[in-house]
């Protein structure tokens, strides 16, 4: 490694000049460059998301053939909006009275009234949709089985105007050209019990139950007691969720009754030959004196909102004595 020093030299100037490069840097300080620190990566802002979503068009509609378009618009979560009328899924309820295109343009097809819906972004929202004659209402709705979804084929018919009508493969119907805003609807199925409702709206929910019919003497397990079940008024009471069960008694005697259930939180009631029996802890034991061979109608629930939390299943046990 060869060595430069600083002092005066008398060498000659050949050699001054083959080492300047090196005297150029006597006496000087090596520097070092600090680290540049790391720049932050930015956070992205997130892209606004659907809060919900809104639908409309002119829907009193009066001619079959009639058009009108639907708009559906999305509130984001920046609190601007956009419309979304075609990037969506339109559906409709009853095929018989409209159709909807993907676009969102609503044909009638039939009088009566249903319903349209839109979704986008599992965000969604329904409009009712009637069809009928300028001057006279409609009312729709939907049959069903507790449970079990809606029913076909059952005749609904309104006693007010004598119009009735047939529930499609999902239990939907509709009754339009009525003379007055509300209807008195009976709805009939073979093994089903018939139902009664007042309707003033446009939607209504008529549920009917399979008959529950056995002969005393005979254990019975029907389908279990339900939030959504029915509901009937007995001797002024009301029974919600309720069953309704009839006992063939052949001969005159006392008929005995006891009823065991799952939930045993549930608190259950028997309505039957004017009496209110109330069970507890999971069961029930009641008594009728049955003068003459007769069906015993008798229903079994709940004597007070909200007292069947769950599905309740119940076996229904009866004795003549």
């Amino acid at each position: 490694m060869m060595t430069i020093h600083c002092s005066r030299s008398r060498l000659g100037v050949l050699l001054l000049i083959l080492l300047a490069p090196a005297w150029t840097n006597c006496g000087s300080r090596q520097t070092t460059t600090a680290p540049t620190a790391p720049t932050a990566t930015p956070v992205p802002t997130p892209l606004p998301t659907v809060t919900r979503v809104s639908i409309s068009g002119y829907v009193p509609l009066t001619k079959i053939g009639e058009t009108t378009q639907m708009t559906a618009t999305a509130t984001l979560s920046d609190n601007t909006t956009k419309e979304v009328t075609s990037i969506g899924m339109w559906q409709r309820g009853d095929a018989r009275v409209v159709t909807i295109s993907p676009s969102g343009l609503l044909t009638v097809v039939g009088f009566g009234a249903t319903w349209t819906s839109f979704v986008y972004q599992a965000r969604g929202a329904s409009i009712t949709v009637t069809a009928t004659l300028p001057g006279t209402f409609a009312i729709a709705g939907r049959v069903r089985e507790p449970g079990a979804g809606g029913l076909a084929s059952v005749r609904v018919a309104d006693t007010l105007s004598g119009r009735s009508a047939t529930t499609d493969s999902d239990g939907y119907f509709s009754l339009a050209e009525l003379p007055r805003p509300q209807a008195h609807l009976k709805a009939e199925k073979e093994g089903y019990e018939p139902a009664e409702v007042d309707a003033t709206q446009a939607t209504v929910d008529l549920p009917l139950q399979h008959v529950v019919r056995l002969t005393a003497g005979e254990t019975a397990k029907p389908a279990a007691l339900a939030p959504n079940d029915l509901s009937y008024t007995v001797g002024g009471k009301r029974c919600n969720p309720c069953r309704l069960i009839r006992v063939v008694v052949l001969q005159a005697g006392t008929l005995h009754l006891h009823v065991t259930w799952t939930v045993t939180a549930s608190k259950l009631s028997l309505f039957a030959e004017g009496q209110v029996v109330a069970g507890a802890t999971g069961e029930l034991t009641a008594d009728l004196t049955i003068n003459a061979p007769r069906e015993v109608p008798m229903y079994l629930g709940a004597a007070a909102p909200n007292t069947v939390p769950d599905h309740t299943a119940f076996t229904f046990e009866t004795s003549v004595r």
